[in-house]
Parts: C-alpha cells; sequence; structure tokens
C-alpha cells in the first residue's frame, strides 16, 4: 500500500502542490527591504525639517532599539558560532552607533529647542561680534579640514558602514580560522601517531614532517597577514575619501582630464544608477578586496618562509644565500644591459644637439651601420629577455589587479577596457546637491 499523505501541502510525498521555490535574489531583495524599513525611521527623523518633533522621536526610537540591543545581550550573551561574549563582540558596533545616535538627537533637540525659544539667535549675534573664530586643538595638530567642502552624508555613512562590516567579515574570518585549526590539529594528531607507530622509519615519515611542517607555517602566516590586510583595507577608505574630494574639486572646476574619455559625458540614468549603486557596491568590493588581499599576503608570506626563513631554520644558510646571490647578480645584468643599451643609443647612434639650449639629442641615427649591427646581435639577446618581461608583466598584474580590488574610485583595466570593468559604472558622480 501506498502511505497515506495530506493533500495539497507543499513539499509531502504525493502532494497535488509542488514545492515552492524562492529565488536567492527574491529572498536577498526582500531581506535587504526588510532591515531598511526597520532602520528607515533613524533617516526620516535626521532629515526631517520638523526639528524638535523629529528630535523627539528620533531619540526614542533609539532609545528602544538601544534597550532592546542590552537586554538582548545581557539574556543571550554568549553563542555557538564565536563561543564566549559572541554577542558582545556582533553587537558593540551597533551600541556605539546607537549611542551616536541618542547623541544626535539630543544634540538636535537643544538646539532646535533654543531656536524655538529665540536664544539661538541671541547666541549668533554675540559670537559675530566677537571676530573669526579660534581654531580647535584638533585643527592646529592634526587635521584642518576645508571650510569650502563638505562630504555627503551618503559618503559617510558608507565609510562607516563599510569599517563596521569590515570588522564583522574580520572577525567572521577568524573564527572560520579557528574552526579549520581545530580540524588541522586532529589531522596532525594522526600524523603523529603514524610516525610514533613506524617508531619514525616508515618510508613516509619525510612526506609526513614536511605536511606538518607546512600545515604549522601556514597557520602562523596566516594569522600574521590579519593585521597588514585589515590596516591596507582602513587605508583604502581613507584614500577614497580623499580622493573623492579630490576629484569633485576637479569636476567643479571643469577639469574632467582625471576621467577616461568614455565615461566625461555620462547619460543621466547611467548617473542615477550609479548613485544608486554606489554604496552596496563599494562595501562589497571592500569586504571580498579584504579577503583577496589576505590571500595574496598568504602567499607571499609563505614565499618568504619558504625562501629564506625555513633554510635559515634548517641549517641550509650557505645554499640560500648562494641562490640569493644568483638571483641577485642575473637580475642585475639584465638591469645592467638594458641600462647599457639606452646609453650607447644615446652616446653612439644618435646625432649630437643642434644647439646648447637642447635637453636632449635629435631623433636622427649617427652610424647607420654599426646600429644595424648593434641592433642583429642584441636581437636573439632581446627575445629571451622578453619571455622573462612578458612573465613579470603577468606577475605584476595579478599583483597590483588582487591589491586593488577593494577600491572602485578608479579602474584596474587598461585604457579602452574601462567598460568591462563595471565598478567603474557606479562610482558616484556629482549632482546637483553636491556639497560644496
Amino acid at each position: 500500500m501506498k502511505p497515506q499523505t495530506l493533500p495539497g501541502i507543499p513539499g509531502e510525498k504525493g502532494s497535488d502542490n509542488p514545492p515552492a521555490l524562492s529565488p536567492p535574489a527574491f529572498v536577498l531583495l526582500i531581506g535587504g527591504i526588510e532591515v531598511g524599513l526597520s532602520y528607515f525611521p533613524f533617516f526620516a527623523c535626521l532629515s526631517s525639517e520638523f526639528r524638535l518633533v523629529s528630535a523627539i522621536l528620533g531619540f526614542s526610537y533609539s532609545l528602544i532599539w538601544f534597550s532592546i540591543t542590552i537586554l538582548h545581550i545581557i539574556q543571550c550573551p554568549h553563542g555557538q558560532f564565536v563561543g564566549r561574549y559572541e554577542t558582545v563582540i556582533f553587537y558593540w558596533p551597533s551600541l556605539l552607533c546607537l549611542v551616536f545616535l541618542l547623541g544626535r538627537f539630543l544634540h538636535m533637540f537643544i538646539k532646535s529647542l533654543r531656536v524655538h525659544l529665540g536664544w539661538e539667535l541671541q547666541a549668533v549675534s554675540t559670537r559675530a561680534g566677537t571676530g573669526e573664530r579660534e581654531k580647535s586643538w584638533f585643527q592646529t595638530r592634526i587635521y584642518e579640514w576645508d571650510p569650502c567642502f563638505q562630504f555627503p552624508s551618503r559618503m559617510i555613512g558608507t565609510t562607516v558602514l563599510a569599517f563596521i562590516c569590515l570588522y564583522l567579515f574580520i572577525v567572521i574570518e577568524f573564527c572560520v580560522f579557528v574552526y579549520v585549526r581545530e580540524e588541522l590539529d586532529v589531522f596532525e594528531g594522526k600524523l603523529q601517531n603514524y610516525i610514533t607507530s613506524v617508531n619514525d622509519t616508515g618510508t613516509l615519515t619525510p612526506v609526513v614532517l614536511h605536511v606538518k611542517e607546512l600545515i604549522n607555517v601556514a597557520k602562523g602566516v596566516w594569522v600574521a597577514t590579519i593585521l597588514p590586510a585589515s590596516l591596507t583595507c582602513a587605508n583604502y577608505l581613507f584614500h577614497i575619501l580623499a580622493c573623492y574630494r579630490k576629484h569633485i574639486k576637479r569636476l567643479w572646476a571643469g577639469n574632467k582630464d582625471f576621467l577616461p574619455l568614455k565615461f566625461r559625458k555620462p547619460s543621466s540614468s547611467d548617473s542615477v544608477v550609479a548613485i544608486a549603486r554606489y554604496s552596496g557596491w563599494q562595501i562589497a568590493y571592500i569586504l571580498w578586496g579584504y579577503l583577496v588581499i589576505h590571500v595574496v599576503q598568504w602567499l607571499c608570506g609563505m614565499a618568504v618562509m619558504y625562501s629564506l626563513v625555513l633554510p635559515v631554520i634548517h641549517n641550509q644558510g650557505p645554499e640560500m644565500l648562494r641562490g640569493l646571490g644568483i638571483g641577485t647578480l642575473t637580475i642585475s645584468i639584465v638591469v645592467g644591459l638594458m641600462v647599457l643599451q639606452v646609453w650607447i643609443a644615446s652616446s653612439f647612434f644618435l646625432q649630437p644637439k643642434m644647439g646648447p639650449a637642447d635637453k636632449q639629442r635629435p631623433l636622427a641615427l649617427n652610424n647607420r651601420k654599426a646600429f644595424h649591427n648593434f641592433n642583429y646581435f642584441l636581437f636573439f639577446y632581446n627575445v629571451l629577455l622578453g619571455l622573462g618581461a612578458c612573465l613579470s608583466r603577468l606577475f605584476i598584474s595579478c599583483v597590483l589587479g588582487t591589491w586593488l580590488i577593494a577600491r572602485i574610485d578608479r579602474s584596474i583595466m587598461q585604457n579602452g577596457y574601462e567598460r568591462a570593468d563595471m565598478v567603474t559604472m557606479s562610482q558616484e558622480p556629482p549632482t546637483a546637491d553636491s556639497p560644496r
């Protein structure tokens, strides 16, 4: 007999209705809208024209969120992913932002109340009679900002949110690393049991020892490169702000030379889409950029360990120095020959300067037959040199591409192929409401 099933229930055997399938993109869109609706009152209160009422409502809403978050941390301080104090680790950036919002709404309330009572006008007239304001300690000692430029709230919010997401991403990555490290420790224990069982005389003992060394080195280098990768991405965020201010000032002056030719006159629709797309893409590229930069720095650290550090530990320092000397000598000879070619070309194969005021010789050959012989004999060497230069070009392109993947203020594609880089179309363009 066939098993009895309830008709019409999705997902059950024998059901008349197939299981409902939700596309991941649709689910993510619904989740994003839900998060947006939860935090929309903050932005509505901050941008409302009714400052007094919006300050009271915003302060109350922020206080409710702050109380609920504190209550959640107190009731569930630990978790299954990180362990002890997991909730504190993940929620302290939110608490910091809520404290800032509480202070901001309180400041709005006091300022709007002073304006409502007529005190603010008296304070402004009093300050106007005192002349130029004195600079603060921060302005005189650390950084003096440009009074003619103000970053839009969209850029500031994107940068702050990018820092918070980067912090959470690093925490999650470290937790995953801890889990992988525990699994590797179990695997190392099995390898050690094998070495003990064969009494260090097995045929696979050298291979097992190399594998254990590889695991230990990989774990140490991965932990050591967390801080450099984090600082690199944090520096990118500040650098993006600096480039934004520099580019906006150039555009105000009518200078568009720093833009690719195809993007100097974008369509209005592309500009509007870029404004809506910029913040999300910037945060996503920062997160992916951190992971890619971390992997690249880890690979570089592994190369340094196996080429310089481990040979010294294994008493192979002379062999390492010999190989390093041969490599340095080879590179020096190649660079020296390239410099020699330039010197010979400028000294023997170019005609002398036409006047004493000329900075360089004219592009006119001298000793034409000697030049042809020089070109013939160096042709075969330049072919071999070109093979190495091609590999060097590929290596440098890979390193720069992975190193700059988190920056979307410039395209990593070469001239003529900028449209292949989707992020170039999402850069924030200046609009009519850009601050001056």
